[in-house]
């Protein structure tokens, strides 16, 4: 490379460092369904009021193009949107009614039901459209899709999910096949799970809408879906020139725990240690159980007020049960020396170079702004591989995207001067001289 390519080179390094820079966690896209007013039913048995509808939501679309153009059971034919307990009554349940995820209103492709009454020739494929959904502040490769699902599998019956970027053309990024020839796509039986879909959005995509497609399908089974976010995760970054990594900011995250692995351990746990939250004492100390007097710490003077109390009152009782006895002085006597219980603010659980985790056993922390967490990362060694994963209040488990930011330019490789050409022009003439044999 001549000197100006590599200075745009380096540029362009520093300007995706400043774009990712920004990036936050967040929900791009919600929908439950619930919302929707249901009509009474058309074919289906027991004849109800207010159980389904093909009205899509605000924004939201059913392309039934492909399906059959006459005949079929009519709440059925292509995707729809039903109350759970209407559908697995009117279907005879066959495993629907086990969707307990699915709550309020589902959407529902069930080509099994919509065979029962006779119809055109040609199979079921339907396709269920989320409006365009903004990737405005989106890093690269960080939108991911969570949804509750229920699926029954037969036949060559085919669930696919596909992502359109700015308009263009539909890229797959789920698929689910009935049948197990392929294994790369065949999907057992699964009725009521929750599914995490890396939407894998390039650089530069500044919308997105996603399509729900069941396909290829006969009197085969179902696929229901609710409980639909389209969101960006927690995101750790991670300075790759200093080693330092922060928390990005997310009002709606209550956290309870988080931890970052490296498969080639290209952690560094001292410089974690220094200034993760358990060094930045985060959290709200509860005073120690065996802290009798209520002065700070467990110490003699709770020793002898315990004496004092001891089958008389409940001044130094410790677990809660209403008297001072033997129980108590154990407490005593294993939190002595404390300030407050151990669990009640962030405790460094694991730090080597393979793996780093943080625990708040007794409360969360919520970040609206940037938390640093420590130099982290083995800027020296420079393998990025960090997997990062966390826990929240709400109990969930999420895997966050890793960022990197300030990744250091590749060196370019010296011009030859001339005379080093002229050098390795001759080296070639000379290999090129043929032998004198032997005789």
């Amino acid at each position: 490379l001549s000197a100006a390519p590599r200075r745009v080179a380096a540029a362009c390094t520093l300007l995706i460092a400043a774009i990712a820079s920004q990036v936050h966690a967040t929900t791009l896209l919600q929908q439950n369904f619930d919302a929707l007013p249901l009509g009474p039913s058309v074919n289906e048995t027991p004849i109800a009021a207010n159980v389904w509808t093909k009205t899509a939501p605000a924004g939201w679309s059913i392309d039934d193009s492909g399906m059959p153009a006459g005949g079929g059971v009519t709440e059925w034919k292509g995707w729809s949107f039903a109350d759970p307990a209407w559908w697995s009554q009117a279907a005879q349940d066959q495993g629907r009614s086990q969707f307990t995820k699915g709550t309020g209103v589902v959407a529902v492709a069930d080509p099994d039901e919509w065979d029962d009454l006779a119809h055109d020739a040609g199979t079921y494929n339907s396709f269920l459209n989320t409006p365009a959904i903004s990737l405005a502040g989106v890093g690269a490769g960080s939108a991911q899709l969570r949804f509750d699902s229920s699926w029954m599998p037969e036949g060559v019956q085919t669930a696919t999910v596909t992502a359109s970027y700015n308009g263009g053309a539909a890229t797959e990024v789920l698929r689910w096949e009935s049948e197990g020839g392929n294994q790369a796509f065949f999907k057992a039986a699964n009725t009521n799970e929750t599914v995490n879909v890396p939407l894998n959005n390039p650089l530069g995509a500044t919308t997105m809408t996603l399509s729900f497609g069941m396909t290829n399908a006969g009197n085969n089974w179902f696929w229901a879906v609710d409980n639909l976010v389209v969101f960006t995760p927690l995101t750790l970054q991670v300075d790759a020139a200093s080693g330092a990594m922060k928390i990005l900011g997310d009002a709606s995250f209550a956290l309870t725990g988080y931890e970052i692995a490296s498969p080639s351990g290209s952690l560094n746990p001292a410089g974690w240690k220094a200034g993760n939250l358990d060094a930045q004492n985060l959290g709200t100390p509860t005073p120690a159980a065996a802290d009798f007097n209520n002065t700070g710490g467990v110490n003699a003077a709770d020793l002898a007020l315990w004496k004092t109390a001891f089958g008389a009152t409940a001044a130094a009782d410790a677990d809660n049960d209403n008297d001072s006895d033997g129980a108590d002085y154990l407490r005593w006597q294993r939190q002595f020396g404390q300030t407050s219980d151990a669990g009640s603010t962030w405790l460094t659980l694991l730090g080597t170079e393979s793996q780093l985790i943080e625990s708040y056993l007794q409360g969360s922390s919520t970040f609206a702004a940037d938390r640093p967490i420590g130099a982290g990362f083995d800027a020296a060694q420079g393998t990025r591989d960090l997997q990062f994963t966390y826990t929240t209040l709400a109990g969930e488990k999420g895997t966050g995207f890793v960022q990197y930011v300030n990744i250091p330019a590749v060196a370019a490789i010296p011009e030859p001067t001339a005379a080093a050409l002229i050098s390795i022009a001759s080296l070639g003439l000379l290999l090129m001289r043929p032998r004198a044999r032997n005789k």
